[in-house]
């Protein structure tokens, strides 16, 4: 506990100097704060040592992707030192199942907790919050701490954590490897990053040398098992997932990762069995939920579309006795555009009436739209896409949703060529829209460009079982002969 109490007042004003000095630029900053003595590293405030123990060890876990036991011991050193600013906005962004409300409160309290201690401590505060707000700012606020303690490789790594896409998260992550060579997490994003621009090999071997750096962090494990899974060497994928989840029996995710192997390897079956394996030990409920959609994407993508549905309503009724419209109300949409697509769209009207109390307005229209366009109903269809123009989506989501469904529409009215013109306006990284591609490319003759597309979508080994489009487009495909 801390010995001493402060009003509030001071922390608000404090973080306003310091807010302005931040947007008045990094180097400004550091000339500051930093005309004494600058620490080498981030020292929290906290009159507990044992807190101080906790709170890396946890930083330690929340670095290398290991959220329930970072929180736990993050939680331990809060429960030693109620007023430690920083464990508490640490704990706010990474610990596993609280609410949104509850994030933004508890981050809220810890920035001003920690603006009761050092500069650089409350700098550092304001700069984790905004990786739930204004990611650009929080990249500023950051490089001003990192300008102050240039030594601390935590601070480096989270400036290159919100670099604005995956190629200068490459190029950052690379930065902070050079500079703190044993700093393990970093190897971690940088894998990530040089497989998402193309640099395979580059990908293989930051993964590599994660586990090797941080061998007794199951997330290494589970990294290079990924790494590998994406490089189709799907034996040696397994046997890390497996590691993984030898050393950390709370990692559930390994069994998915393995899931995912089987599936692309057509063990539908084995892919189910790894999941249900290990749902015993799921205890965050939308966890669970996700995990009943992976189940259920085995079931579509071997075309078992009734079971695949059947599934989707297990999760939907998982999400309602957690207490989650949400998700409840999306795993109806889900069915109703599965069905659509997939079976004989008798029970898509339930099933958007099921979701009807879902928060996006304007992804309702959509699956509506989606399904009554795949049920040759051209008239609510297009009524469906005026809802989807006056929505609340942003342009560039409008845009797709109404290419999809007006390429759907041409399809079915025999006009292709048209569907492919369409399709052009969606975003052309989006599964469906590839899939949509190519259902239109071979409609219109193309047959080698659509079995092209349809080839790079099914040999494509990042599969995410629990994202349906990802899914969906997979089975879309799979009718291309």
């Amino acid at each position: 506990m801390r010995s001493f109490t402060r009003s509030p007042r001071p922390a608000r004003l404090l973080l306003g100097v310091l807010a302005g000095l931040v947007l008045a630029g990094p180097g400004s900053l550091a000339a500051q704060l930093g005309a004494g003595v600058r620490p080498a590293k981030l020292e929290p405030t906290t009159t507990s040592e044992a807190a101080k123990t906790a709170f890396w060890t946890a930083i330690d876990h929340f670095n290398n992707i290991e959220f329930a036991p970072g929180a736990v011991h993050m939680k331990r050193a809060l429960e030693l030192d109620p007023g430690f600013g920083l464990a508490r906005v640490a704990y706010g962004l990474n610990a596993p199942g609280l609410t949104a409300a509850e994030r933004d409160s508890t981050i809220a309290r810890g920035v001003a907790d920690a603006a009761r201690g050092a500069p650089l401590e409350a700098l550092v505060a304001m700069g984790m919050r905004e990786f739930r707000g204004d990611r650009e700012r929080g990249r500023t606020i950051l490089k001003s701490a990192a300008a102050i303690a240039p030594g601390d490789p935590n601070i480096a790594f989270y400036v290159a954590q919100l670099s604005t896409n995956a190629g200068e998260t490459a190029i950052a992550m690379r930065d902070v490897t050079a500079r703190f060579p044993d700093f393990a997490p970093a190897y971690n994003l940088l894998a990530y990053n040089l497989w998402t621009i193309r640099d395979r090999a580059g990908a293989l071997e930051a993964a590599a040398n994660y586990m090797a750096k941080a061998p007794n962090h199951p997330n290494s494990h589970d990294t290079y098992a990924e790494i590998l899974q994406f490089s189709g060497r799907f034996d040696e994928a397994i046997a890390h997932y497996k590691k993984a989840m030898e050393m950390d029996p709370t990692n559930t995710e390994g069994a998915v990762g393995m899931a995912e192997v089987y599936t692309l390897q057509g063990k539908a079956v084995e892919a189910r069995t790894a999941i249900m394996g290990v749902m015993d030990r799921v205890t965050v409920p939308v966890t669970r939920v996700n995990y009943l959609r992976a189940i259920a994407a085995t079931y579509l993508l071997e075309n078992n579309v009734k079971q695949a549905i059947a599934q989707l309503g297990t999760s939907a009724e998982e999400a309602k006795k957690a207490g989650l419209p949400a998700p409840e109300a999306q795993a109806h949409l889900v069915m109703a555009t599965t069905d659509a697509t997939f079976g004989d769209g008798k029970s898509v009207a339930a099933h958007v009436t099921a979701g009807s109390t879902a928060g996006d307005e304007g992804f309702r229209h959509y699956v509506v739209a989606w399904s009554h366009a795949f049920a040759r109903q051209p008239e609510v269809a297009r009524r469906e896409l005026e809802a989807i123009a006056q929505s609340s989506a942003t342009p560039a989501v409008k845009a797709t949703w109404t290419a999809h469904v007006n390429a759907i529409l041409l399809i079915n009215e025999n006009k292709p060529a048209e569907a492919v013109t369409v399709l052009q306006q969606a975003a052309p990284g989006q599964p469906l829209t590839r899939a949509l591609m190519a259902v239109a490319l071979h409609k219109a003759g193309q047959i080698g460009a659509a079995r092209s597309l349809r080839d790079e979508i099914l040999s494509n080994r990042q599969i995410n079982l629990a994202n349906w489009n990802d899914v969906s487009a997979r089975q879309m495909v799979k009718r291309i002969n």
